[in-house]
């Protein structure tokens, strides 16, 4: 049988409740319904039901990239079993879309886990990074992949918007009380589906003055300003001299020469080290 999306849906009920064998009517919805873009609150036990029978792996991975798709850029949570999905075609070799990557890494970016998880992650990661798509969230897996290292230091701007818009941030970076100065701006880097980021460094006791403004039919339109402060010690989970720097000023702020005394060693030490241990070819 082959009709409307809901006439299937309904006879692929009745056939379930027979036990008859359903895998071609399964088949049939899940590849109408990526078409059409029209699904039905059944969509993903008519998945489940697809994979249970093994199922194309193209029609596998094309759903479960809508399913992703939907999770990330529509901000639609994607069940469970849609991430498991992603792991068993990643294990088959299948062709993984990028968005499956993002959306796997942004559930389990506050989660539990195994060392499987974490490993298949940070594969997720290295992809990723190497194709230059970062998100504020990678964060959450220090010490997953050692390219992350280069992140660990920056304080990162998100915006969404649709894929495709040209998207301006005017900003101005300021220690707190300062005033003045001019606002730069320059245009955020679209990640993926609209998602835009710009990443800042922010010493202690340093502010970023923000609003974004997103070019429209009407004009260029301001949607969000705000203001970041750098000013808690303990935020930088990173070792390196970015770090030290930023405890030398929080230790300036607080009177704790001694604390400063012993971290400027540490700074300069570790420069001399790196200047001693790498030289350019």
């Amino acid at each position: 049988f082959s009709g409307s999306i809901r006439q299937m849906r309904d006879i692929w009920k009745l056939a379930e409740d027979f036990g008859v064998d359903t895998y071609r009517l399964c088949e049939r919805m899940l590849v109408q319904m990526l078409y059409t873009g029209v699904r039905v609150e059944e969509c993903l036990d008519i998945f489940r039901s697809y994979t249970k029978s093994g199922g194309s792996e193209r029609i596998r991975a094309a759903f479960v990239s809508a399913c992703c798709y939907d999770d990330v850029v529509k901000e639609e949570p994607a069940d469970p079993y849609v991430f498991e999905c992603v792991r068993q075609l990643y294990q088959e070799e299948a062709p993984l879309h990028s968005v499956c990557r993002i959306a796997y890494l942004r559930y389990f970016a506050d989660r539990e886990r195994d060392a499987d998880v974490q490993k298949l992650c940070g594969v997720f990661l290295e992809s990723l990074l190497a194709q230059g798509i970062v998100m504020p969230f990678y964060r959450k897996f220090f010490g997953c992949v050692p390219q992350l290292s280069a992140y660990l230091d920056k304080t990162m701007v998100e915006y969404r918007t649709t894929s495709g818009a040209r998207v301006m941030i005017h900003y101005l970076i300021q220690e707190e009380g300062a005033a003045g100065e001019e606002y730069t701006h320059e245009e955020m880097r679209d990640m993926f589906g609209g998602i835009c980021v710009r990443e800042f460094i922010l010493f202690f006791g340093e502010q970023l003055r923000y609003y974004i403004t997103e070019e429209s039919e009407n004009g260029e339109q301001l949607v969000v300003s705000d203001v970041i402060q750098k000013g808690e010690a303990g935020e930088d989970i990173s070792e390196g001299r970015f770090t030290i720097l930023n405890d030398i000023m929080i230790g300036k702020t607080l009177h704790d020469y001694d604390t400063v005394n012993d971290l400027l060693f540490t700074y300069f030490r570790q420069d001399h080290m790196v200047e001693q241990i790498f030289t350019l070819r």
